[in-house]
């Protein structure tokens, strides 16, 4: 269940795209169910990013939400 201010609680899901800069691909997709917080999402996803796709990744750009820790 997730719950967010001004909207009715349920079910919900979250997806995070990864993508290069460059060349605009999408280089990642992952689902969660909207209760898991995205400041625990990126840096995991960064991590297979690196280990077990073999990106180089130089800058991580993402939303405000990506950037605070969980509550």
């Amino acid at each position: 269940m997730a719950y967010r201010k001004g909207t009715e609680g349920g079910l919900k899901y979250k997806v995070h795209y990864s993508a290069d800069v460059k060349t605009r691909i999408i280089t990642d997709c992952y689902t969660t169910t909207g209760a898991t917080h995205e400041g625990l999402v990126l840096p995991v996803r960064v991590d297979y990013l690196c280990d077990e796709m073999g990106f180089d990744v130089q800058e991580v750009i993402a939303d405000r939400g990506y950037g605070r820790g969980s509550t």
